[in-house]
């Protein structure tokens, strides 16, 4: 079952699209990405995902709803890991996604990590919606 998660679009931004979605890795980020590999998921416990939605209101506030951004997925905590190691990883990753299947980490989407309860949370988003659908569909399917 999927649990929906209200969260602010501007907080879970932390990586920047527009250098997620950018065909090459610049050379300050290949300098950075370096000895890293794989994703934050390989070989991950998974504990949950979820999506996240924004909820949006109109100018007048008289109507809103809300809008999938992308999804949270929950991984147990390994001995030694650290939130700091995993968002390092996951920014080489969203610099230079794989495309892989059921890689949630796609071009055009931000990462941030945070520690939680012996767990990790990536949430994963993107401003643009169908990038956002892409990733809750590959989220899904770590389950």
């Amino acid at each position: 079952m999927t649990m929906m998660r209200v969260a602010p679009l501007l907080a879970a931004v932390l990586v920047s699209a527009a250098a997620a979605s950018a065909p090459a890795v610049s050379e300050a980020g290949q300098s950075a990405c370096a000895g890293v590999s794989g994703s934050p998921l390989d070989g991950a416990s998974i504990a949950g995902v979820s999506r996240l939605v924004d909820r949006v209101s109109t100018e007048n506030k008289k109507f809103s709803f809300t809008r999938v951004v992308g999804a949270e997925v929950v991984v147990h905590a390994d001995a030694g890991m650290t939130a700091e190691h995993l968002e390092r990883v996951a920014r080489c990753r969203a610099a230079a996604p794989t495309g892989a299947e059921n890689d949630p980490i796609v071009a055009g989407s931000s990462v941030r990590v945070r520690a939680r309860d012996g767990a990790f949370a990536l949430q994963i988003t993107s401003k643009d919606p169908a990038v956002a659908r892409d990733i809750v569909a590959r989220a899904e399917r770590l389950r």
